[in-house]
């Protein structure tokens, strides 16, 4: 859950660190309609939550430990990636991509309303804002990924060098993810639209290769 609000508390002070702290009504708009998708992400992750604990708590009735298992991987996907499974319901799949949609709406209002008033810096610093927060998604869940594969793919090579070759594999898999948290904190920590712009570039190409280091195919060998 870490990972979602360190991104819910970027998305709610990125404005306030772009406009002016005059009061104004439209940003107040803006930062009211951020207020309230971070409520419904909140509400969403509780249902995610919720949900999971039922199939858990029937499955461990019924001695289902293959499925047990199985739902504590789904788990750990959604709260490190926000991965939803297969099975999650639509009611519950479909309440951040609307709460994205009413985000995005927000922001459109937003630059139509100071473009009206002639407030071109402001209307420009909504639009780089709303091109930052596109970039990551933010809040809105992924879809599912192929199996992973991980170390199993080391399974055919000699009994020797499996050892090695899993700990030269998880060590490239912790540095990925130091990268992507570095490099979230200094995004947290930036004041200029076009900081931001580039340590949410490299976030995303972090998480693209750890994504990938995770399936592990072609096997990760660590050049000499």
């Amino acid at each position: 859950m870490i990972r979602f609000l360190v991104l819910f508390i970027s998305l709610i002070t990125v404005t306030s660190t772009v406009l002016a702290d005059d009061k104004d009504v439209v940003k107040e708009k803006l930062v009211a309609a951020k207020a309230i998708y971070d409520s419904e992400m909140r509400e969403f992750q509780k249902l995610v939550g919720e949900w999971l604990d039922q199939r858990e708590e029937a499955a461990r009735k019924a001695g289902n430990k293959k499925q047990v298992d199985q739902i504590k991987t789904e788990r750990s996907a959604f709260e490190e990636s926000g991965e939803l499974s297969k099975l999650t319901p639509a009611s519950i799949r479909q309440r951040p991509v609307l709460a994205w949609k009413a985000l995005e709406r927000a922001h459109v209002q937003a630059i139509k309303e100071y473009t009206k008033q002639k407030k071109d810096a402001e209307a420009t610093a909504i639009e780089e804002e709303w091109k930052i927060l596109e970039l990551v998604r933010i809040g809105v869940p992924k879809q599912p990924v192929p199996a992973k594969i991980g170390t199993t793919v080391y399974d055919a090579f000699p009994a020797a060098d499996r050892p090695k070759l899993i700990k030269d594999w998880e060590n490239e898999l912790e540095a990925l993810k130091r990268a992507i948290k570095g490099d979230e904190e200094r995004l947290a920590r930036s004041t200029t639209a076009k900081d931001k712009a580039h340590f949410t570039r490299l976030i995303a190409d972090y998480k693209e290769k750890l994504r990938k280091h995770e399936i592990n195919d072609p096997p990760y060998i660590q050049k000499k």
